[in-house]
């Protein structure tokens, strides 16, 4: 199996928690219109775990003038670290 929460291994504790978390992200999250993480890593667990799809948005680091704030929409946002 694999890929349980991390410091707890593969215990069934730990696959209890880690199918907790897909079972809520699976609830909440197939009322989105668009769903954006913060790295293709993210964006690859969500599709291969809950079978959605993503685009990744990365911070504006490199060149902060492509980004701009048009008006505001309802939206969830969830960080994470």
């Amino acid at each position: 199996m694999g890929n349980a929460v991390p410091g707890h291994s593969d215990t069934p504790e730990g696959l209890k928690i880690r199918d907790t978390i897909i079972q809520a992200d699976n609830a909440f999250l197939k009322e989105a219109t668009k769903i954006n993480t913060n790295s293709r890593i993210v964006s690859d667990r969500l599709k291969k775990y809950n079978g959605m799809d993503s685009e990744v948005l990365y911070p504006p680091l490199i060149d902060p003038d492509i980004y701009y704030c048009g008006s505001f929409n309802k939206y969830i946002f969830i960080p994470a670290g």
